[in-house]
This record gives structure tokens, sequence and C-alpha cells, in this order.
């Protein structure tokens, strides 16, 4: 081998030399460092471990950010606080142990670190920032401490394997989507102290069954647990005065509601898609009900509505469809667009003498009715009021009131009597 080829082949001996020991470095930072500066080490995948001295107060933004290989963290007593992503997508970490000198973490911290399963937080955290533990899809439990106040936005979200949280008694805030799509949580105990779960905090939670609402709980949030697929028992803080929209969306395990009497205010769509419910229970304290709020209930069969209600919102049953009766209350004017569409087991509605006009489609594919009276204080009737009322054979309404387009298009068999 002539000496060109040996110092080419010592060459590439060395190269390989030097990029395996770039790809496995056990970093040590110095004893005496007080701060790792922002982006320090970012994006570093030649590192493996990294060991934090005790004089090390601050870790800054996004110090580690992206250093993908790194499997192990020591952290000594004395570090305080941890900056926004500092060690965010550090896919190999598997285990953090934070110290109790710490006492604050800012947003996205441990997000996206895929292979962490296994947390202990710091006893002086009061607050987990925003996205903390975002997509960290191997986190399977996790206990909060004591003086935890706030679980903050996307804390916890697309944690698919947490199925065990230990929520601490103190704790008063759940933020929006902190638990979104935490698909194996099964059971999760709230603490009494509880005051305001936010927007979407359970949202597609699908194999939560259980949830009990604290009564300190005044705020539930639009789409809280919207999703919950197999949520089949609920019990509703007394403290809420709106059910917001959407809160139990999708909820299609749910066979009874109870809403406590404190509650003035059903949203949009609140109930909708609760298809195996056949209880809901509606108290004299409610005095508006939103668009769509009981729409696609496919068991309901039958359902009182207080005189308390003075709003009923459009689509509020449709596709109801094993609903059998309804009573409207006197303190209603209106019946609002599309009420009971496609309501098609219907077979009997008493409209009060309150009402003076009828929505667009309020009745349309009630294919069961047979009967219906229209009171004398009701001046318009809408377009395609009964639509393919197939059934409809004897129908009273005022001569005066003044008919829309269709009224009765497809009720091939109808009686009109005008009075």
């Amino acid at each position: 081998m002539n000496s060109s080829k040996i110092k080419s082949l010592f060459t590439l001996i060395l190269l390989n030399l030097i990029g395996f020991q770039a790809s496995a470095v056990e970093l040590v930072i110095p004893e005496g460092t007080t701060e790792i500066s922002n982006r320090k080490y970012y994006g570093n995948k030649s590192l493996t471990s990294v060991v934090i001295p005790s004089s090390v107060t601050k870790i800054g933004e996004g110090a580690f950010y992206g250093c993908e290989n790194i499997k192990t963290i020591t952290f000594s007593e004395g570090l305080q606080s941890i900056g926004e992503n500092a060690f965010a997508s550090c896919n190999e970490i598997s285990k953090v142990e934070l110290p109790n000198s710490v006492t604050e973490i800012d947003g996205g911290a441990f997000g996206g670190c895929l292979n962490l399963y296994e947390v202990k937080l710091s006893e002086n955290l009061n607050k987990l920032p925003e996205g903390l533990f975002g997509g960290c899809t191997s986190l399977a439990s996790i206990t909060l401490p004591n003086g935890m106040k706030e679980i903050g936005r996307e804390a916890f979200n697309g944690c698919i394997n947490l199925n065990q949280i230990n929520l601490n008694e103190g704790l008063t805030t759940i933020g929006e989507t902190a638990f979104s799509s935490c698909v194996k949580m099964t059971e999760i105990t709230l603490p009494n102290s509880l005051t305001k779960i936010d927007k979407k905090a359970f949202f597609e939670c699908i194999n939560l069954k259980f949830i009990h609402i604290p009564d300190a709980v005044t705020i539930l949030g639009e789409s809280a647990f919207e999703g919950c697929e197999d949520l089949d028992s609920v019990t509703i803080s007394k403290g809420i005065q709106k059910l917001e929209d959407n809160v139990f969306y999708g909820c299609s395990s749910l066979i009874t509601i109870d809403i406590p009497n404190n509650v003035t205010e059903i949203g949009e769509r609140t109930f909708a898609k609760c298809k195996n419910v056949k209880r809901i229970i509606i108290p004299n304290s409610v005095t508006k009900i939103g668009e769509g709020a009981f729409s696609d209930c496919t068991n309901i069969t039958n359902i009182e509505i207080p005189n308390s209600v003075t709003s009923l919102g459009k689509n509020a049953f449709s596709r109801c469809i094993y609903l059998k009766s309804m009573v409207l209350p006197e303190s209603l004017t209106k019946i609002e667009r599309g009420l009971f569409d496609d309501c098609l087991f219907l077979e009997s509605v008493v409209i009060p003498n309150t009402i003076t006009s009828i929505g667009n489609g309020a009745f349309w594919g009630c294919k069961t009715i047979e009967r219906i009276e229209i009171p004398a204080s009701v001046t318009s009737i809408g377009n395609e009021v009964f639509k393919d009322c197939k059934n409809l054979k004897n129908i009273k309404l005022p001569k005066n009131a003044e008919l829309g387009d269709d009224v009765f298009k497809g009720c091939n068999n109808v009686n009109i009597e005008k009075f």
C-alpha cells in the first residue's frame, strides 16, 4: 500500500472517530456557571446527557431545544427558572426530576418530548404554563404538587398515554385544551377548590367515563367535554349559571342529564348528538335554550320545557327522532326555524296562544304527526313549515295568518280548517 493510500485511510479513520465522538457528547456544565443562555445548545444533536450544577439558577429560552439525542438530564438544587421551550423536542428524554428550588417554568419547556414517561415536579410550582408537556405522547401519569393553582393552556394537550393524574386540593383553574385528546384517560377527580374549567379542557377525551364538577366551579367553557364519547355520567356544578356552547356535544354515552336549578341558560348545541340520552330534566331557572341545544338526541321520547323559558332556539330538537310529544310553554312567543325538523315519531305538539309566529321548516319531516292546532294568536307561518309531514290529516289555523311558500308540500291528505 503506497503512502498516499495509507494517508487517505488514516484520514478516513480519523474523520470517523471525530464523527463518533461528535455524536456522543456527555455535557457537564462547569461549576460556577449561573445561567445557560437562550438557545445555547439549540439543535445540538451530539449531546446525549447533560449535568447541570447547583450554581445554575436559570436555563434560558430554547437552551436545549431540539437536542433530540439527549437521554438524561441531571438537575441540581439551586435551579430557579426554566425558559420557554428550553427542552422542547428532546425526544429521547425519558425522565425528568425537577428540584424543589424551581419556582418558575415557561411555556412549552418540555413540549414534544416524545419518550418522556416519568416526571417529578418541584413542590414550589404554583402554575403549569402553556404547553408544558403538550405532545408528550409517552407520559402516562403525573402528580401535581400541593401548591399548584393553575394548569395552563394545552399543558397536557395530546398526551395520548396519560391515564392517571392526581390533581391537588387548592387547584383553581384548568386551562383551555389542558387535557385535550388525552385518549387514555378514563377517570379524573376534580378537587373541590376548582373554580374554572376552560374551553375544550377535556376535548375528545374519548375514554373518560365519569365526571363530577364541584360546586365551586362557576365557569365551564365552550366544548369543555365535547367528543367524550364514553362519558356516561355527569354531575354538573351548582355554581354554574350558563352551560356554554357545545359543552357536552357528542357525549354519545350519556343516558340522563340533570341540570341544576341555578342554570339560567343552555347554550348552542350544548347536548347535541348525545344520542343515548333518554331523560332530561330542565329546571324552572332556565330562561333560554340555544340553537340546536338538543339536536340529534335520537333517544329522547319526551321533554318538559318549563314556563320560565322565554327563548327556544332554532333547531333545538332537530332530528330527535323518537321524541313523541311536546307541550310548549306559555312563556314563548315564537317557534323558531326547524325547531322539530325531522322528529320522525313526533305525534303531538301543544302550541300555546302566546305564539305569534312559526319559523321556516319548524315541523319539516315530522312524518307521524296527524293533527295539529294553530292558535288564533299566530299571524305568520313561514316557508315549508309542515313539508313532508306525510301523515298530517287535520290542521286548524287562523284564516288571517300569513302563509309562506310550500307550507304543506308533501302533505298529500291534509284537511285544512281555517277559523
